[in-house]
């Protein structure tokens, strides 16, 4: 019914003298980054466009634009776009790149969590955090002083962060001996 609906529109405006032309879209992804890793876009179900592609002599109208999944990003969300006759519309979006934590704790065998998650060991990283803030904890360690928990800001790619566990100083109640006393 509705493609019935379309040609009649577009034989009236036919009839009366109007034309219909086509539109065109040209969407450019950013960071290089993205792009060099394979970021595309594409119009409803179609084929997969490079940045900077255009795609040319699109009907009239509402269509709706996807992105590729991408390792390591966020891709934009989809969205609908409207073209009007003889329109040539050009996008801007970019992709978020995720970060990578990598927490290394002295003692080694030590462990930490982030937001609250489970525990990880010593030297386990995170690849897929947003940017931003996030808590990191540190799990009790026979022998030494428990780290504070503290806020990390992350940036998008790798992050790295080192922790020390500070000794206990010796109980002194277990260095008296019997002949001490």
């Amino acid at each position: 019914m509705k493609n019935i609906l379309g040609r009649l529109v577009a034989f009236l405006f036919c009839l009366i003298g109007f034309k219909l032309h086509a539109g065109n879209l040209s969407i450019n992804l950013a960071p290089a980054a993205a792009v060099s890793a394979g970021a595309q876009w594409r119009v409803g179900g179609g084929a997969w466009q490079a940045s900077s592609a255009t795609a040319a002599n699109m009907s009239v109208g509402a269509h709706s634009i996807s992105y590729s999944r991408l390792s390591g990003y966020i891709a934009p969300p989809s969205e609908s776009i409207t073209l009007a006759s003889e329109q040539s519309l050009s996008l801007d979006r970019a992709y978020v790149q995720l970060s990578q934590l990598t927490v290394t704790l002295f003692p080694g065998d030590a462990q930490w969590r982030i937001n609250g998650e489970a525990w990880q060991s010593s030297g386990t990283s995170f690849s897929t955090l947003t940017n931003g803030n996030h808590t990191v904890q540190y799990a009790p360690y026979p022998g030494y002083a428990t780290p504070a928990a503290e806020i990390v800001l992350l940036v998008a790619g790798a992050n790295n962060h080192t922790r020390r566990y500070p000794s206990l100083p010796p109980d002194p109640c277990k260095l008296i001996t019997v002949a001490e006393l």
